[in-house]
């Protein structure tokens, strides 16, 4: 495996070559310089027949005089929904960031950083800002997210005083609310042989689903109904019309 880190200019920073343990698993430090190209950096990591990428943020650290949350109303969404959420900032002191200028920057990650929408607006008395955004209907899954989209908030809040400040909030963007993992127990599926799955059953967020009634279904044609326990359930089939499925439960 190789591994890379790209600057916020497509510089290339670092590479290293290195063996998978046992486990699939490969490490390397990357030390930033005093003086680097501030921005989006790249971390890439290169197999023979594949890559994957992750997008990280590279900033200075400026002590802040003030803290700027971000929230949204739902922790994940659909492609096509309508996000609401919020923007609230406050002095350390206590007392609310009110008429600071607020500009909000939408992005999500393809094949780089794409700009989506950029929203302007004012805090009001209590130090809030109130925004809507409603989503495109086509996102890129990204593999270091199991497959989902990212839509990333980023506003930066200028108070009265001309002091700036930054908050950010990733979220998650999912094709359905109920995420499904199939996991067999051995790679291979051999015809006539009893093989044993597993199924978790979980929301977008990572919440399990307990007491989930599952349906499944297979190529043979058959299927069934089972609950799910602690968000995960068993099943044992051997691929034969002759032995229909039977599920036991895993509690995993």
């Amino acid at each position: 495996m190789i591994l890379e880190v790209e600057d916020a200019r497509g510089n290339k920073v670092f590479k290293k070559k290195q063996t998978l343990s046992k486990f699939g698993i490969a490490s390397a430090d990357f030390q930033l310089a005093d003086e680097v190209n501030m921005g989006t950096f790249t971390l890439r990591a290169i197999l023979p027949q594949s890559q994957v990428e992750k997008k990280v943020r590279v900033e200075r650290y400026v002590l802040p005089k003030y803290k700027v949350a971000l929230k949204t109303e739902k922790p994940y969404y659909l492609p096509g929904e309508l996000v609401k959420g919020t923007l609230s900032a406050n002095y350390f002191f206590g007392k609310p960031v009110s008429d600071g200028a607020v500009t909000l920057n939408i992005r999500t990650i393809d094949v780089g950083v794409t700009s989506l929408k950029e929203l302007k607006g004012k805090t009001d008395g209590k130090g809030v800002y109130k925004f809507e955004y409603t989503l495109p209907q086509f996102f890129v899954g990204q593999p270091f997210e199991q497959g989902k989209a990212i839509v990333e908030l980023e506003a930066s809040l200028k108070d009265t005083a001309d002091h700036q400040q930054e908050g950010r909030l990733s979220v998650p963007v999912v094709k359905a609310p109920v995420q499904l993992t199939l996991v067999p127990e051995n790679k291979v599926i051999v015809p006539g042989v009893e093989h044993r799955l597993y199924i978790a059953a979980g929301t977008a967020h990572g919440t399990t689903l307990k007491e989930a009634t599952l349906t499944i279904t297979n190529d043979f044609e058959y299927s069934f109904m089972h609950k799910t326990e602690r968000g995960a359930t068993q099943t044992q089939k051997s691929l034969s019309r002759r032995n229909p499925i039977s599920p036991a439960l895993f509690c995993g």
